[in-house]
């Protein structure tokens, strides 16, 4: 859609006989963005989508996430571990054997300071992914989100939203009672440190403007 939703068009990725099975994707802007799919393969659009470039990854695997830092630089988390990285535009790729488990995502809330979760393990990167530093926590999450190189939030596979303050060395889960009635774990994302959303039952959206301490 390029009016705000009103209409859409379709565009075909891929050949006619290609399974994507689309795991993921991220646009930098109107025109440059990268699909990843289950198959080990990525697709590059920089015209909008109007057309593709494939790109196939080596290693055992599929993908998780994807998080792309400018319209140059953009990392896939691998589900046994591994790290594949773009610093052209996604015409070459390279990767890290990051970890021994699945990586489930990605984020980074600065240029050098990025944080890759896993089982139980949260990896954190002051370098721009040039090396990386493991955090074990007790939480088998599936999606991170840092709003500062300090702030960041953890979700979901129970009632839990886990908030950090520190790099993630520690984990806070102090929350008003309205939170705890009404959230229904399925998706959560913040704008920055003080505003946030968290679904919750029957439909309803938890708010929060003061850094989750209190939900509407």
């Amino acid at each position: 859609s390029i009016d705000s939703a009103k209409t859409w068009t379709t565009k075909s990725i891929g050949g006619e006989n290609d399974y994507l099975g689309i795991s993921g994707m991220y646009f930098l802007n109107e025109k440059v963005g990268i699909v990843v799919c289950r198959n080990l393969t990525s697709y590059a659009t920089i015209d909008g989508g109007e057309t593709w470039t494939k790109h196939v990854h080596g290693g055992g695997e599929g993908f998780n996430d994807i998080y792309a830092k400018n319209d140059k630089e953009c990392f896939i988390a691998g589900k046994t571990g591994r790290l594949f990285y773009t610093k052209d535009g996604g015409h070459t790729w390279k990767w890290q054997d990051l970890y021994t488990m699945g990586l489930k995502s990605i984020t980074f809330p600065t240029q050098d300071t990025g944080y890759v979760l896993s089982n139980r393990m949260l990896l954190m990167t002051t370098d721009a992914g040039e090396t990386w530093l493991q955090k074990p926590n007790k939480f088998n999450y599936n999606k991170i989100d840092f709003v500062t190189p300090k702030v960041g939030f953890m979700g979901f596979l129970d009632e839990l939203l886990p908030k950090t303050i520190d790099y993630g060395n520690t984990w806070s889960t102090k929350y008003n009672k309205t939170f705890w009635e009404n959230v229904e774990p399925y998706s959560f994302d913040f704008r920055n440190e003080n505003e946030g959303l968290v679904t919750g039952k029957g439909n309803l959206l938890l708010h929060t403007i003061d850094g989750g301490q209190n939900w509407e």
